[in-house]
C-alpha cells in the first residue's frame, strides 16, 4: 500500500467508510419514493437516538428539548433529501404524508 493509501486509512477507518457508503445508499434510495423515505428517517431517527442518549451534554440547545431538537433535525433532512420543490413535482398518485 502506498503511503497516501496508509495515510488515507488510518484517517478513515473502514468502518467510518462503510457507514458512510450505507448512508448515501440510503440518501439515494431515499429521493425516488416515500417508503425508502421512511427507511431513511427511521435510520437516521435510531442514530440521534443513540447520539442523544450517549453524549447528553453534546445535544443541549437552549430552549429545545432532545426530542424538538430531534423532530428539527429530522425535517433538515427531508429538505436536505427533498428541497421545497419537490412537493410540486411529487407525482400525485402517492400518499401524501410521511
Amino acid at each position: 500500500m502506498a503511503g497516501a493509501e496508509k495515510r488515507f486509512f488510518a484517517a478513515h477507518p473502514l468502518r467510518d467508510l462503510a457507514f458512510e457508503l450505507r448512508d448515501e445508499r440510503l440518501r439515494a434510495g431515499a429521493t425516488r419514493g416515500s417508503d425508502e423515505l421512511v427507511a431513511y428517517l427511521a435510520y437516521w431517527h435510531k442514530r440521534l437516538v443513540k447520539a442523544q442518549r450517549a453524549y447528553p451534554a453534546r445535544w443541549g440547545v437552549r430552549g429545545m428539548s432532545l426530542n424538538d431538537l430531534r423532530e428539527a433535525l429530522e425535517t433538515d433532512l427531508i429538505e436536505a433529501v427533498h428541497p421545497p420543490s419537490w412537493r410540486s413535482s411529487w407525482r400525485s398518485s402517492e400518499p401524501a404524508g410521511i
